[in-house]
Parts: C-alpha cells; sequence; structure tokens
C-alpha cells in the first residue's frame, strides 16, 4: 500500500498520523467499557456485537493490551456476520496471528459459510449465507469472494511493496495445511506457489517473472532450512531468484 512517506510528502504524514492518533483515542474513550473489555455498539449502549469488535480489529484501533478480550470474544462469536462482514472478520484474524482461526472459518461446514454455497448449488458467490437469512438474495454477488483475495494476500501473503507488482513480499501462513497452490496474474507474469507439507518438512515451490523483484518471509518455526540447496540461518526478507525457488524447512 503506497503511503505518503513513499511519496516524498512527510508534512501529510505526520498531519495524516496525528489525525490516526485522534480517532483512535477518540474511539476507544467513547465505545470502549474497561470493565467488559469490548466495545459497545454504540455510545452509551449496554450491548456488545460480533460487528463493533471485528471492525476496530482490523483497521487498527485496538490498544495492544485490549486485544487479547476482543479477539477471545469474536472467536466465541464465530461467523455470526454476513457475507459482507466476513471479509472485515477474516482480515482482522490474519493481521492478528489468529491465522488457524481464519482457516477454520474459511473453510467451515455451517450454514454460514462457503461450503453451504456450494451446498445449496450455486456455481458462484451469494449474496447472503442461504436464502433462509435473506430469501431474495442473488446468486452472482461480487462481495461474497472474499475467499479470493484473503487466500492470496493472506493465507499465501502475496503482497506488492511497489506499485504494480514491481517489487512483491510472499509472506505465506499455510503452516496448518498440508497442500495448496496458487497462481496470481500480473502485468508482468504470473507468480507461482506450490506447497506441500510431510511429518516435519514442509517444502515450498516459487516461480517469479523475470521482470518482478521477489522477497519470502518465513516465521521461525524450522530448526533448519534451504533456499536452493544452500542452507539458510533464517528468512527474514530474503531475495529469491527469478524462475524457480526451492525451499525445504524442517519444523519443530
Amino acid at each position: 500500500m503506497l503511503v505518503t512517506t513513499d511519496l516524498n510528502k512527510k508534512n501529510d504524514s505526520i498531519l495524516f498520523e496525528k489525525k490516526a492518533l485522534r480517532v483512535q483515542l477518540s474511539f476507544n474513550e467513547t465505545f470502549f467499557n474497561r470493565d467488559t473489555g469490548l466495545y459497545r455498539d454504540g455510545e452509551n449502549v449496554d450491548h456488545y456485537s460480533l460487528h463493533s469488535n471485528m471492525f476496530p480489529l482490523v483497521f487498527g484501533l485496538i490498544l495492544k493490551k485490549n486485544k487479547e478480550r476482543v479477539i477471545s470474544f469474536i472467536k466465541d462469536k464465530r461467523m455470526a456476520c454476513s457475507v459482507y462482514g466476513a471479509q472485515y472478520l477474516l482480515e482482522g484474524l490474519f493481521d492478528n496471528f489468529e491465522e488457524e482461526f481464519a482457516l477454520e472459518l474459511l473453510t467451515n461446514t455451517s450454514e454460514r459459510g462457503w461450503w453451504n454455497m456450494i451446498r445449496n448449488g450455486s456455481t458462484m458467490t451469494t449474496e447472503a449465507w442461504d436464502n433462509k437469512f435473506k430469501s431474495n438474495l442473488d446468486w452472482n454477488h461480487a462481495w461474497g469472494t472474499a475467499p479470493l483475495n484473503l487466500i492470496s494476500r493472506k493465507l499465501w501473503g502475496i503482497n506488492p511493496i511497489k506499485p504494480g507488482f514491481k517489487e512483491v513480499l510472499i509472506k505465506p501462513l499455510l503452516f496448518s495445511l498440508n497442500n495448496s497452490e496458487i497462481s496470481i496474474p500480473t502485468k508482468y507474469g504470473t507468480i507461482k506457489g506450490f506447497y506441500e507439507k510431510n511429518e516435519n518438512v514442509i517444502k515450498l515451490n516459487i516461480e517469479i517473472p523475470n521482470d518482478i523483484v521477489a522477497y519470502i518471509n518465513l516465521p521461525g518455526l524450522y530448526s533448519e532450512g534451504y533456499l536452493n540447496g544452500v542452507l539458510r540461518a533464517n528468512f527474514n526478507k530474503v531475495k529469491l531468484k527469478k524462475g524457480e525457488n526451492l525451499i525445504s524447512i524442517n519444523y519443530e
């Protein structure tokens, strides 16, 4: 994401940082209840919904010391939101180290999940989870496609760090899966990823087009790791070569 510092607009950057802090402080003073550790649905309202807590989570409004209680509440509520709201719920979970729970919600087979759309016979994402929740729903709703961007941006963690995907950071959160593969088309070519986990070995095969500069960042879940046959002590923003990159990690 471009920010004002990327454009060398330092005064704008300082201004917006101050405004963001003011919003955060005002929001917490108005809606946060210190007794419950949760956010109210409205000013002077004694009710706490999933929505009033998942939105401050995804937009970075929650103070660090209050996150644990809020996230626990959100997990208890599960998918108690619409298809539209699921984008913000899951993104907030992925961004706050709850990727396994986010994946659980993403793949759940209850009435409130994408599997239910398939079960109902739709070949595209629907406007609501089920007819029982919205009798006049349509069966071709773009706002139901949250898994598309969440799998690419969060689960596989493939994100541009320069406009147009000229430079890319790959930070996957795949390690509760046994296998996965992905193709991300860009103006410079297609980024391809293949992932497999067997026993205590994780293998990644990532193909980078010639005109893209790519880096990989992996959590420290391993005892040793190899990139293209070379032993590495860490994978903290390691540059990948053009073409095929083979990564093998022994993890505990």
